[in-house]
């Protein structure tokens, strides 16, 4: 069976894996023209990197990553709100693991400039994925990657109400880390208002930064 993977994020490169190494044929398709490195890094827990290792061919250590030990919440005048020791949690950058996964697909699963447009149905049932670009692909199951904006979904089920509270934020990630400073997850936060700040160690010599508002 063919199946037709419509996102090249993390959650569709995985999927494809996954798919591949039980038996399916599988396509990936990306609209973007490549990958991108947007967003700097999350966190994740170990039963997912046992996941990554068990379709990987337990290539794990391959994966740079930092592993969290603890939690920290301050007040923004530094008061210590929540200290909480954390088990088998990592930072791992966003652009690593889609590299990572990227070099475990084979030659022809994963195809660029492939925004999608609409399905073809025969009898109610999708036949074909069209895009943008007028290309189009066959399968016998089609799976919507495509993000929280995801075209597939809006297609399939009309307009998705989201809540109104809108939160923005601001990442970086800085190139310094104190000598000896532990893998801490730290942030600081107004208790009477919508703003926090903090950071989180992604490497042994940088963090990622963020700003919420």
């Amino acid at each position: 069976m063919r199946v037709v993977i419509i996102g090249g994020g993390i959650a569709g490169l995985f999927q494809a894996i996954v798919l591949r190494n039980i038996g399916y044929e599988v396509i990936v398709c990306e609209q973007s023209d490549h990958f991108k490195s947007k967003g700097f890094a999350f966190l994740i827990k170990d039963e997912a990197l046992q996941l990554l290792n068990k379709n990987l061919n337990n290539s794990i250590h391959e994966l740079q990553k930092v592993k969290i030990d603890s939690y920290n919440l301050n007040g923004i005048m530094g008061e210590e709100l929540i200290n909480s020791k954390v088990d088998n949690w990592y930072c791992v950058r966003r652009k690593d693991i889609i590299a990572y996964l990227f070099s475990h697909l084979k030659e022809g699963e994963l195809v660029f400039n492939r925004k999608f447009s609409h399905f073809i149905t025969v009898k109610d049932k999708v036949k074909s994925a069209v895009f943008v670009n007028g290309s189009k692909e066959t399968g016998d199951i089609f799976i919507g990657a495509d993000g929280s904006n995801s075209i597939v979904r809006k297609q399939l089920f009309g307009n998705v109400s989201f809540s109104k509270e809108e939160v923005n934020e601001i990442v970086g990630i800085s190139d310094y880390r104190a000598s000896g400073e532990s893998n801490s997850f730290r942030k600081f936060q107004s208790i009477t208002k919508g703003l926090s700040m903090g950071y989180i160690p992604v490497s042994e010599t940088s963090s990622v930064w963020f700003i919420q508002y």
